[in-house]
């Protein structure tokens, strides 16, 4: 860091990229107060010297965001990204994956400070642009696909019918691009699962744990602790009206 500022000066471009991968590091290692400090001054530089309409101050300013996000500022990273998002859409276009991603920052904001509606409409934004740019099958789309569908299941419950549809083309996409057996098929069958429990479809609840559980066994380990949860899961999976059997035959 020295270095570069005694030989371009502090005041440039190459500097802030500095500045800007420290952010990187304190904020990977959840030390946020100083990552914000440093994605600030990396921002002052990069918007003196490429001006504020440019695509490296847009990617500054949802990092920056994501820091505020993280200490509970949630007005000032709204700010921050709405701002990154008008820039992606000058410069990259409207149907453009920079525009998708953070449109995609801003869903999980909205849902985070409970903002639902404005929330599922971001993720639903961020896949349309996502399929016409990708196609189908990519990992984009699986992740808005899994985000769409958990909307559904937890806050719109005449729409779970949709979630089963949306978590079923998730497993296919993630399937089809890493293989069967990878751990982000093993979290999508267990939320098509716990989509099940929901609706009382107990048998393919525990079928889809079960899968949840061997995939994580294989992958993660006998202990691991996603190898521990699902474990659970399937040995307290039943019906409401055996439990209550259960809980009487205890009791007498």
């Amino acid at each position: 860091m020295r270095l570069r500022e005694q030989k371009y000066g502090h005041d440039d471009v190459r500097v802030a990229d500095t500045l800007g991968n420290i952010a990187v590091l304190y904020q990977n290692q959840g030390r946020y107060g100083e990552a914000k400090l440093n994605y600030e001054e990396c921002l002052r530089i990069k918007e003196m010297r490429l001006g504020r309409q440019n695509l490296e101050v847009a990617i500054t300013l949802s990092s920056l965001a994501a820091v505020h996000e993280k200490m509970d500022e949630f007005d000032e990273a709204e700010v921050l990204y709405k701002e990154a998002l008008t820039i992606n859409k000058l410069k990259s276009g409207h149907e453009s994956m920079d525009v998708a991603r953070t449109l995609n920052s801003l869903a999980g904001l909205y849902r985070k400070t409970q903002q639902i509606p404005e929330a599922l409409s971001m993720y639903e934004a961020g896949l349309r642009i996502e399929e016409a740019r990708d196609g189908h099958v990519s990992m984009a789309v699986a992740g808005s696909l899994n985000n769409i569908a958990m909307m559904y299941f937890i806050y719109f419950p005449e729409r779970l019918d949709e979630a089963e549809a949306m978590f079923k083309e998730c497993i296919r996409v993630e399937e089809e691009i890493l293989g069967y057996d990878s751990v982000e098929v093993a979290k999508s069958v267990g939320n098509l699962g716990m989509l099940y429990e929901k609706q009382e479809r107990f048998a393919e609840a525990e079928e889809s744990f079960k899968e949840a559980l061997r995939l994580y066994e294989m992958k993660c380990g006998y202990d691991a602790p996603e190898t521990v949860r699902w474990r659970k899961s399937v040995a307290t999976l039943q019906p409401p009206v055996l439990s209550d059997i259960a809980t009487t035959e205890a009791d007498t």
